[in-house]
């Protein structure tokens, strides 16, 4: 039986495939790639310190050991949101939802009043050894009343995990103002490759991945939300060579060791399938 859109409602979807014993459908106006997912499902006991050490079939091969390298990244979009406030004269109060262990925060922290909100217990913990400020769970109404505020909202490869997108950017709308700015990255299921190698596509990985958007389908999400898009890139990315190698076994069924003298080094890449948006809230 076809399920809705969440974001077109009444557009039809069809099925396009089975994948990890999951069926995903696509919705036939905007695009959006959606994994049927039971309602019992708890999709928040994924994210634990087995999604980050590479001890579950998506995630990351090695989070913590790849620091130096994500952090690399993560000052790149740190630069992109300086961009956005050049004439402010105080720190802007930004919010980074899944935070992570915190390394978006660290390379934030010198231009931001920064607080995190990360479901993940192991990674709230070692980010608050690190005197920064996390909180534990997720964007619900609880949280969105208590956290405050906020100039800027980041959640970087994270819409696509959310189960709800609808009442998530319900809740953000509660911790914005108007002006507001968001940033967020997540996979482009519009992409070429995404296309072409269909159930194969890297970012492919129900359930921990919920819903797959197109540029076209967060636009219009946004859009219905009161956000405005000021910015859309397909940018070159630093990913750790282990997260590459992580990633090739994940599509060829079995490990491949990452050689010892490359787990710390880094590859720039661009497979033009991510998509990297700046919207306001109007």
């Amino acid at each position: 039986m076809p399920i809705k859109c969440p974001i077109c409602v009444q557009s039809r979807t069809n099925f396009l495939f089975k994948k990890c014993n999951f069926d995903i459908y696509k919705c036939t106006n905007c695009g959006l790639g959606i994994t049927d997912i039971p309602s019992d499902f708890d999709l928040l006991s994924i994210y634990n310190e087995d999604y980050f050490q590479g001890k579950q079939a998506d995630g990351y091969a090695d989070y913590v050991g790849s620091e130096i390298v994500l952090r690399k990244e993560f000052h790149r979009d740190v630069k992109i949101l300086l961009s956005q406030f050049e004439n402010n004269n105080k720190k802007p109060k930004l919010l980074d939802i899944g935070s992570a262990y915190g390394f978006f925060l660290e390379e934030a922290k010198e231009y931001f009043e920064v607080q995190g909100l990360e479901v993940a217990t192991e990674a709230v913990l070692f980010s608050k050894k690190r005197g920064l400020q996390v909180t534990e769970g997720v964007l619900d109404a609880k949280n969105s009343e208590q956290l405050g505020k906020f100039d800027i909202v980041t959640f970087l490869d994270v819409i696509e995990h959310v189960p709800n997108p609808n009442e998530f950017f319900e809740n953000l709308n509660k911790i914005t103002n108007k002006g507001s700015k968001i940033l967020l990255t997540t996979g482009n299921f519009g992409s070429l490759i995404s296309r072409i190698t269909g159930k194969h596509w890297r970012l492919m990985t129900p359930p921990q991945h919920a819903y797959f958007y197109t540029s076209n389908s967060l636009i219009e999400l946004l859009k219905q939300h009161g956000f405005k898009v000021d910015l859309v890139l397909s940018p070159s990315k630093i990913v750790p060579i282990d997260l590459i190698f992580f990633q090739i076994s994940r599509i060829l069924g079995f490990r491949i060791k990452t050689p010892l003298f490359m787990k710390s080094r880094e590859m720039k890449v661009n497979l033009f399938d991510t998509l990297k948006i700046i919207a306001s809230k109007v």
